[in-house]
């Protein structure tokens, strides 16, 4: 059961995953051919569980103050599945995706944000992907 837990964890370039966990806020990024993709589920207090290809799973804090910014944008946001799609020209192998999922629903690639509350998403899921990568220090 564990094994198909942690096997459900890993992410997959393909889509974003939903979350099973309705109160947490869920960032996921693709892989590229030079970076692994992660999924980071965040709470509203900062408290975080980051999600590598490896499928382990880190516990980690990140500043209360990004957290809060983040769900205030996704409460300006309202339904995520029903903001607009764009497209943007990326590297076929270097380019990424990010996709934030709350209470069930998934946000648009915000890296090609099409309106300014996905662009505070996207810089918010910068934001806590910077200070998760602090918070663990050089690998």
């Amino acid at each position: 059961m564990l094994a198909l837990l942690v096997a459900a964890l890993v992410v997959t370039a393909s889509s974003p995953m939903p979350t099973s966990l309705p109160q947490m806020a869920v960032i996921t990024t693709s892989p590229s051919t030079n970076t692994a993709g992660y999924r980071i589920a965040i709470a509203p207090d900062g408290g975080a569980d980051v999600t590598v290809q490896t499928a382990e799973v880190i516990h980690t804090r990140v500043d209360p103050d990004l957290a809060k910014r983040l769900y205030a944008d996704l409460a300006r946001a309202g339904a995520l599945d029903a903001l607009p799609t764009g497209h943007c020209m990326k590297s076929t192998s270097f380019g990424t995706s990010t996709w934030i999922s709350y209470h069930g629903a998934n946000s648009p690639d915000v890296q090609c944000a099409q309106n300014e509350v996905e662009r505070a998403l996207e810089l918010d899921a910068r934001a806590i992907a910077g200070a998760v990568r602090t918070a663990q220090g050089p690998k």
